[in-house]
């Protein structure tokens, strides 16, 4: 069949008039047929398919079986049971053990707010302990995590793959070796400024502007990776310096703020400003600030930034490695440690009130600042309330009497 129609990439109309996708995967390009008619409207449906399809495989979380499970190819794909396949099983099982009604409650949460949406789609063969304890070291919400809740989240993971290393789907359990935290999260290891320029060289070394404007913006506003990797151009409010922060994009998926704080406007410093007016400007972007640099298409995770880009340009830079979570921490104490005021480091980070900052960062503020409000107080009511103040007031109190 034929038709006038420009068809979007990765989409096709057989003789018989039926759709199809293809792409590309373990180097060969594969089509699958879509089960619709051509239609305008049919049309759409597919390319919306092919973009989750090329998203999942970009993640490592696609299986034919979940996709395709008419296609010919799941019989070959030796790709067997999804995480999310074995999370239910267990989860089924601790049921049948009995758990209490609270436990219960508890680790659905754990596995549908923490593994589901990270693991859910993939062969649980394929997840290794490698990518399991970069994952979790990346995590936002982990890194700011209590201790309990850091703890519990792990029960229900090392549970799931306990279960797949007793089905002989794992060898061994890839989160075996990720141990409890025992205290408060270690003290942020933030880079240094030569060490920030260095990065931002590199990047511009390997890839251009396009990702030396991305960790410009990432280490100048303290944006969090899923944070940044979903901003749009409409975001962008460069007539007021400011930039609006209002969804995230975790493992493919567009989530909006979990809390009041996280929906804000960034206040825009020079580099950052300039950054992104770069970004703008350029003519293969289309509705999303940051793309692939080669690829000009919007990043699914942040996991792709960190594997394809941040490691390579801190390894180009000779820099030593840390998470790309760092960003966010050398904004917030080189900001404290230029002067900045704690609670617009909070408002900037997305926080609430400035606890965290206090107990993150307290390091780096400097000695002016810890005694910064002190000493307003001080100034305005200090002689009010001083010893010479007091004695001249009661003096005058006795003369009063004596008359």
């Amino acid at each position: 069949m034929t038709t006038n129609r420009k068809m979007p990439k990765g989409v096709e109309v057989t003789d018989s008039g039926a759709l199809r996708i293809w792409f590309m995967w373990r180097g060969k390009r594969v089509r699958e047929p879509v089960g619709l008619p051509f239609s305008p409207i049919n049309v759409k449906v597919a390319e919306r398919l092919r973009i989750k399809v090329v998203a999942a495989i970009d993640r490592g979380a696609f299986t034919f079986t979940e996709f395709f499970p008419e296609s010919k190819m799941v019989e070959h794909d030796p790709d067997g049971k999804t995480f999310e396949q074995i999370a239910d099983l267990w989860f089924r099982s601790k049921v049948q053990e009995g758990i209490k009604a609270t436990t219960k409650v508890k680790y659905r949460q754990l596995i549908n707010q923490f593994w589901k949406p990270r693991y859910g789609n993939l062969p649980i063969g394929r997840i290794k302990a490698s990518q399991v304890k970069l994952d979790i070291m990346e995590d936002e919400v982990l890194a700011e995590a209590t201790s309990v809740r850091y703890n519990d989240a792990l029960i229900p993971l090392r549970g799931v793959f306990d279960l797949a290393v007793e089905l002989d789907l794992l060898e061994s359990n890839p989160a075996a070796k990720i141990k409890n935290r025992t205290r408060a999260p270690a003290d942020p290891d933030p880079f240094e400024t030569g060490e920030v320029k260095a990065i931002l060289q590199a990047s511009f070394k390997l890839w251009g502007w396009e990702m030396a404007d991305y960790f410009t913006v990432a280490f100048l506003t303290g944006l969090r990776p899923s944070e940044q990797i979903a901003l749009l151009k409409v975001d962008a409010e460069m007539d007021r310096d400011r930039l609006l922060v209002c969804r995230s994009m975790n493992v493919g998926q567009l989530e909006t703020p979990k809390t009041k704080a996280g929906r804000r406007y960034i206040e825009l410093v020079g580099p950052a400003r300039e950054a992104l007016q770069r970004r703008l400007d350029t003519p293969n972007t289309k509705t999303h600030l940051f793309h692939h640099p080669n690829l000009h298409r919007p990043f699914a995770g942040a996991r792709t930034v960190r594997e394809a880009y941040w490691q390579p340009a801190v390894e180009e830079a000779g820099v030593r490695q840390r998470t790309m979570y760092t960003t966010r921490h050398t904004f917030a104490t080189q900001a404290l440690m230029a002067g900045a005021h704690p609670m617009w480091v909070a408002n900037q980070m997305g926080h609430e009130d400035t606890k965290l900052v206090f107990s993150t960062y307290a390091k780096w503020l400097p000695d002016q600042a810890v005694n910064r409000e002190s000493k307003k107080v001080e100034a305005a009511l200090g002689s009010l309330y001083s010893v010479q103040s007091v004695s001249k007031i009661s003096s005058e109190s006795s003369q009063i009497v004596d008359l």
